[in-house]
């Protein structure tokens, strides 16, 4: 499984990183910008990002990583969204949302659970393009 983690407060958190670390990718990057040449945001299973960290900009963010990949299991994290944001987040395709104070092993077994999800998405959509 790979694993990107995007915002400050993803970045920071050496446990979450370790937990994760323990036999899966993980990349890390301050900002979305930072990964958006690279082919981290494609090769993910799970993006988890900071919504708090680029506020102002996760409208257009989630848009741009929809229009990469509709099919991204994209996991918003942080407290500082209110009800209206968290529902426009859901409207523009964020797969799940955990707010802060996150308890690091339920998050951990989330971000599992929805890469797995991704993965048997991804093998039962390719054997239906064999069999065509």
């Amino acid at each position: 499984m790979h694993v990107a983690l995007i915002g400050a407060a993803l970045t920071r958190d050496m446990s979450l990183i370790t937990r994760l670390c323990a036999g899966h990718v993980v990349t890390v990057a301050q900002t979305a910008q930072a990964l958006a040449s690279t082919s981290v945001i494609t090769a993910a299973d799970v993006l988890v990002l900071d919504a708090g960290h680029e506020r102002h900009e996760l409208g257009n963010l989630v848009r741009s990583i929809r229009k990469r990949d509709p099919t991204m299991t994209l996991l918003l994290v942080n407290g500082g969204l209110d009800q209206l944001d968290i529902a426009e987040a859901f409207q523009l395709g964020v797969t799940d949302y955990f707010a802060r104070p996150w308890n690091e092993r339920l998050l951990v077994e989330r971000i599992e659970v929805l890469a797995a999800r991704r993965r048997a998405a991804t093998v039962a959509a390719t054997s239906q393009g064999e069999q065509q």
